[in-house]
Formats: C-alpha cells, structure tokens, sequence
C-alpha cells in the first residue's frame, strides 16, 4: 500500500506539477471546494487556511514524530518544502497563503483506499503569473498528458522512484489530484452532482461547524467497507451499529500532545441504541475508581433514569412494528415464567445511572471474548437481594452446582444462564454468558471468565485503577463528566486483542506502523443527547513512548508476580490458635492425614506459637523456619524449596509480625533472585531483580509501600530495554 498519509502531499504535486493546472484553468465559474468530491468518502478532512493550519500542526510533537518514524522519512522533505513554501517564499505565499484545501478517502478495492486532495487556487491573473514562475523551477517529474471526459489529466512519474506516480487535474478553480487513476475518473465523472453540498445533514452540520482552523468529517455508510480491509471479523452488530450512525462532523485542535475535536454527530436509523438515548438526559459515569488500569477497551452507557431509556430503547428498536414489541415482550414473559423472577423487581429497580462494559489487555489465560460487565445500583441491598433471588431460581433449573465463595474479602458468584443479558438488554450483551460476579462499592461486577474477574479485584485492592492513573486523569478532565455513550481504548494495551481480529492486510500496516500508530495511546469518544442529535467529543493523545512505557509497566508487573513478598509480607505462612482450640504449653506436632508425616512442630506458650517453628512438605521435606515471640513473627524466617538437598528459596527479617531490613529471595539453582528492603512492614530502599544467571533484570527504589522515581528494566545481555517513573503515589 502506499503511503497514505500525505494530507501535506498535494503541495509538493502543486509545486512540481501545477503549471499544468495554470495552463488547462478557465476563468469564470468559481466552485466550492467541496462540491468536488464524490459522494462514498469514508471521511473528509479540509481547512479554508492552508498556512494557519500548517503553522499549527507542524510545531506539533505528533507532527515531528511523523516525520521521523520509520516508512515516513519522505516526510522529512515534505515538511521542509512546506515551510519554504508557505512561510519562507514570499511568491508562493501569496499563491498559497490560506487557500481552501481538502483530503477526501476512498475505498478503491477490498484490500486498499487512497486519497482524492483539492486545493481552491482562486485563481487571479497575477497568481498564475507568479506559480508559472515558480512551477518552472522543478524538474523531478515526468509528465503523461491523458484526457478523460473531456478533461486533461497529467500523469506525474518520479523520476527517481517511478513507481511513485500522481495524476492531476483541474475544474475551474480547483486543483485535483490523487495516486489512483480510478478516483481521478470517479471525480471527473460526478463533478457537477454536488452530493456534499446537496445533503441536508452535510449542511446542518457545516452550519454548526466552522470556527475551527481545521474540520472533519466522518460518513458512517462507507465505513464498514473501510474496516473490513482492516478487520476480518465485522460482525453483524458492528456493522449495524455503525450503520445507525449517519455523518459526523468535528472542529479540530492540536496540542504538543493531544488532538481535540469538538462537533455533533446526526443518526440515521430509528431503530438502534443510540437513537433510544436521544431523547435520555445523559448519566454520570462514575466507575473510574473500580475499573483497571489494564482496561484496553471501555464502552458505558449512561442514562439519568434506567426505566425511561429502557423504554426509549424498547420504542426505537421495535418503532412502529407492534408485532415486534409484542415478541420481545413475550420473551421475557417466557424468561420471567421459565425462572419464576420479576424482572422489573429484582433487576430494574435497582440500576442507577451506568451500564459499562470493559475489555482488559489480554493475557495468554483471557479468550477473545472475555468481558467484565458492571451495572451501578442505586441500591445495593437491593441489587443483593434481586441478584440473590434470580441465582437461586437458575440453580433450582441447572444440573450444574456452584456455590458462593469468598475470594479476598469480596463474595463470588454464578449466574448459569447463557442468554441472560442478551435476552433482556440486546446482542452488545452477548459475550456476557453464564457470568460470575460480585460486588464493589456501589457496583455489580459480571464476568465471563472467573480469572479476569479475580484480576480486577485484585487491581481494586491494590489501587491499580483508572482514577489512580495520572494520564488517564488529565485525559478524563477534556470530556465532559455526564455522557449518554463513552469509549475510551488504550492504543497499546490493545494491540494483542486487534492483531487477533486483523485481516493480513491490517496486520502487515499494524506491524508497519506499530510504534507510531500505539502512540496514539489514548483515544475518547463521548456522546451527549442534544435533542435531534448528539454532541461529540473526540480527544486522541499522543506520547511517543506510550509502547515502551506500556511494556516496561507489564514488565514491572510480571517481575511483581514472580516473587513471593506478598505471601510472607501478608503472613500467609503464620501460625495461629483459635481461642476455641486450648493447646497445653509444650512442644507441639501436627500430622499430614497419614498419620506419621510431620507438617508442624514447635513450642506453645499461653496458647499462642513461642520459639523456632518448623512446617514439612508431604514430601518430608523441610518448608519453613519461623521464629515467635508471644504469637508474633519475630526474627528471621527462611522458606525452602521442595528439594533434596535443602535449597533456600526465601530468607527475611521480621519484627513482631512486620518485615523490617532485607528480603532475600533465591531461584532454585540458588542465584539470587530478588534483594528487597523493608521498613516497618512496607517495602521502602533499594530494589533489585535479577536473572537466574544472575545478571540484573529490573532495579528500582520504593518509598512507603510505592515505587518512586525511574525503574529500568534489562534484557539478558546487559542492555536497558525499558524505563518507567513513578511518582511514589499514584501507579
């Protein structure tokens, strides 16, 4: 495919080539820069002031690393003859200065698009005489004089790479041109239809648009032939969703480190979920402090009253087909019979103001379709209690036996019903089947996978949340704080789930452009109901070490699972007496269920473990040494590996049940596997990791429990292949 994001490319086709469009202008008829365009672009991107808009997108940091990524070093070039061009050369700036510009894409193919580009020469005899004398000075194309429909069209081949060639063209005042033949065609063809200025909603659109230096416009009806050169799996109900869509429109704006784009977006069917939320005042999306920072993927859904945008949505998917309504009523009433539950009751009455479906980066344990699916009660004694009431009718209806059970203090949960949300909410729904679930603060967790939901309460307890993330906070505060509807993906912690659904065609661009397309690492898209249509927010950030910092942090991650801190930190090991359970003082054996292989012995003084403790694998093996004053681990403590000879997997220091001083941790070929230090209980000092060659893996410092300040992270040979600061407070 050939490089397609040349937005800026136009300009060099002008200066080497526009002497052709001087010479087959005509004077007279002044067309609107988009009334050009055939109607099929997947999107439009155009400014009225081609210099301002240049000037502000070239001092951009996502412009600079355009220009130095890999496959868009031709950039490089582009982006100087730009700036002589538009702001050094007082002849072309008088040619070019704030022009009407326009980029409009095509699907040419099922595996390829390209780019129609128009730039509005307002012609003038004095600017022909001065790009006459301009274009003269270039010599690097060859030229190919074509006709088509009565029209010239020049064919300009690079004379140092041929296989580079641009066909352009003029209509009156426009200058035309594109690297597909194909499209030059399609344009001539339809020149004087005017699809775009003859849409109503382009125009309500237009209208409300305009005061920013740049617009674009996204038409959702040529998007799912655009994606599917990208995605081999669309399905149905993505499609459709998209096809619910009609046209949106967005003035941008650019930051060092941040595209925002602010518009309206207009729908087009009467029978979709976002046509339902028209008429719904939008809901507070609160779920941040739940939701991990290892969200890749975050779809919610808010509503200010749940009962009214579930009727909206019943009335625009069933509109006026009363037999319609009538059968998905019915559905339920069979739903609501089959499991002897009320629905309303023990479901409805209780959801608040959110409905949030999340998608965390995957891990070689998660499939393709595991979700976590969080509802909001406004109250939880009810969510409780109806949620308790419709498990108990599926248990009494399933062969299948699960029983509750606590996992870190929060209660899990099954619900056996494979159609549960689908029946009662629609097919975004589908992939939550036959969920376990639980409670946290004043949401309902469901999942389809027991794993994945385990990992989000473990990413609760520990604070590893969205709220907690400084980047993702500063990047929240752009969009408003009530939607209707808000995605939100992270670029790289995203990447493994596309690559599974890419066709190879998207692969091939992924891998091209990876470091540059997952450094677009953030991307917002909020919709709130305005009536007739829906205000749009679009925020993409851009951080040119969103990949590397995504890895370092996975491997700091990693290196945290590797070790057994949290197991001896947490006292896992500890001994303990119920006061129901009277030991005599003396020295003290526990058996394994054989009879005759030790587990524990020590001493017991008051009730409570004194002295050098031991435990024993089944195998015979010693596990553990622990010294306790008064009930309290107090001393030094080893822990060994199951192994004969005696392998020391762990030694450290406690004082009265808080590690203080060094931990040690050995690998089982008895390298050093990990020097941490402690300070009343808390990891605090020096970190350091290591291979089990013995070679430096990551090194680090601690404060109170947190990382604090930079972390780096090496491979095998010695070399740094990641970095990643800590504030000390926030993950």
């Amino acid at each position: 495919m050939k490089n397609k994001f040349v937005i800026v490319i136009i300009f060099l086709i002008v200066i080497a080539g526009g002497w052709f469009g001087y010479r087959n202008m005509q004077s007279g008829k002044q067309r609107q820069l988009i009334s050009i365009l055939p109607e099929n672009a997947v999107y439009i991107l155009k400014t009225n002031e081609l210099t301002d808009a240049w000037k502000e997108v070239s001092q951009t940091n996502i412009w600079k690393h355009f220009i130095k990524t890999k496959g868009f070093e031709y950039l490089q070039s582009v982006d100087t003859l730009l700036n002589n061009t538009l702001l050094n050369n007082k002849a072309s700036k008088v040619i070019f200065n704030n022009r009407p510009t326009a980029m409009a894409a095509y699907v040419t193919s099922p595996t390829d698009y390209d780019f129609v580009y128009v730039v509005d020469l307002q012609q003038s005899e004095y600017i022909k005489k001065l790009l006459n004398r301009i274009l003269k000075l270039s010599g690097s194309h060859k030229v190919v004089k074509l006709s088509y429909n009565q029209t010239k069209v020049y064919k300009l081949i690079d004379k140092k790479t041929p296989e580079n060639t641009v066909f352009i063209t003029t209509v009156d005042n426009l200058l035309i041109a594109s690297f597909s033949y194909k499209l030059i065609k399609k344009v001539l063809d339809e020149k004087d239809r005017e699809h775009w200025l003859e849409r109503p909603d382009f125009k309500e659109i237009d209208d409300e648009l305009g005061n920013g230096l740049v617009q674009l416009y996204l038409n959702y009806k040529a998007m799912p032939q655009y994606l599917r050169i990208y995605f081999a799996d669309l399905s149905q109900d993505t499609q459709k969703m998209i096809q619910d869509l009609d046209l949106s429109g967005f003035d941008i704006s650019h930051e060092d480190e941040r595209i925002s784009m602010e518009g309206m977006t207009l729908m087009d069917s009467t029978r979709s979920y976002l046509n339902g939320m028209l008429d719904i005042k939008p809901g507070k999306i609160a779920s941040y402090d739940l939701i991990s920072n290892e969200t890749a993927m975050l779809t919610a859904i808010g509503f200010k009253d749940f009962d009214m945008f579930y009727q909206s949505l019943l009335k625009s998917y069933a509109g006026k087909d009363k037999s319609k309504r009538a059968a998905y009523r019915q559905n339920l009433k069979k739903l609501e019979k089959f499991l002897k539950i009320d629905l309303q009751s023990d479901l409805f009455d209780w959801i608040g103001q959110e409905i949030s479906l999340v998608k965390l980066r995957s891990d070689n344990r998660q499939r393709p379709a595991d979700m976590l699916l969080l509802i909001q009660a406004n109250d939880m004694d009810d969510a409780r209690e109806g949620l308790a009431h419709i498990t108990a009718q599926i248990k009494k209806r399933s062969p299948f036996k699960f029983k509750s059970y606590q996992y870190k203090n929060f209660e899990i949960n099954y619900l056996h019903q494979k159609t549960f949300f689908k029946t009662i909410l629609g097919n975004i729904f589908a992939k939550i089947e036959k969920p376990y679930y639980t409670f946290i603060e004043n949401y309902v967790v469901f999942s389809n996978s027991e794993q994945v939901l385990k990992n989000f309460i473990d990413d609760y307890i520990t604070g590893n949340t969205l709220s907690h993330n400084e980047d993702f906070v500063d990047f929240k505060d752009e969009l408003n704080n009530k939607s209707n509807v808000l995605i939100y993906l992270h670029m790289p912690k995203l990447y493994d789930i596309m690559q599974k659904s890419l066709t190879e065609t998207g692969k091939k661009s992924l891998d091209e452009k990876k470091d540059l397309l997952l450094s677009f690492s953030s991307i917002g898209l909020q919709l709130v109901s305005k009536g007739e249509y829906y205000q749009t927010m679009l925020v993409i950030d851009h951080d040119e070490k969103a990949l590397q910092k995504e890895l370092a942090a996975q491997m700091a991650k990693k290196v945290d699972k590797s070790i057994h801190n949290r197991f001896v930190e947490d006292l896992q090991f500890k001994i303990f007496f119920p006061d129901s359970l009277q030991i005599a003082d003396g020295k003290y054996k526990q058996f394994y269920p054989d009879g005759t292989t030790l587990k524990v012995e020590g001493q017991v003084k008051d009730n409570l473990p004194y002295g050098i403790w031991r435990t024993y694998y089944e195998s015979g093996n010693l596990q553990s040494v622990t010294n306790y004053d008064d009930g309290e681990v107090d001393g030094d403590f080893y822990y060994y590996f199951d192994k004969k000879p005696r392998k020391l997997m762990i030694q450290a220091h406690f004082d009265h049940d808080l590690l203080d001083g060094e931990y040690s941790e050995y690998w089982e070929n008895g390298a050093i596997k990990a020097k941490l230090n402690y300070k009343d209980g808390k990891l605090h000092g020096e970190a350091l990791y290591y291979f089990p060659t013995g070679q430096i893996k990551t090194k680090g410092k601690y404060r109170n429990g947190e990382k604090k300040g930079k972390w780096l992270f090496y491979n095998k040979k010695g070399e740094v292949i990641g970095k990643k600061r800590y504030s000390g407070f926030l993950f």
